[in-house]
């Protein structure tokens, strides 16, 4: 993405844009390591930006998530109950995180994990 031609209106904007371009920058994969190849989960997010709510799709099971704020603190999380069969697809609820930059980290039934950056507005 091209953040060149937007304005900015306030510091706070300034940050999310400047975190935006930092992100941008960095590619983020989290792999596992197995003998003969490194897998990960490759996750879907929308809308992002988001307000209310957020859609994770993926093309495996999911059985657990965590997702952190910029500190690096776990905000919200959740793991299949063994009663539960792990989902493809969730709605992830983010009404009472403040604005910022999120980081949600997945794993799926067979242990592979990844990751992908949440934009709460």
């Amino acid at each position: 993405m091209d953040f060149s031609n937007i304005s900015i209106t306030n510091k706070g904007t300034a940050a999310l844009l400047g975190a935006l371009n930092y992100f941008n920058s960095v590619r983020t994969e989290c792999y596992v390591s197995g003998i003969d190849e490194l897998e990960r989960i490759d996750i879907g997010l929308f809308p992002n930006p988001a307000v209310d709510h957020v859609q994770v799709t993926s093309v495996t099971a999911i059985s657990a998530w965590e997702l952190f704020d910029a500190k690096g603190v776990v905000v919200k999380s959740s793991r299949a109950k063994k009663s539960q069969s792990p989902g493809l697809n969730f709605e992830l609820d983010i009404r009472n995180l403040s604005p910022g930059l999120y980081q949600l980290h997945v794993k799926d039934v067979d242990g592979k994990s990844g990751m992908n950056a949440i934009i709460v507005e």
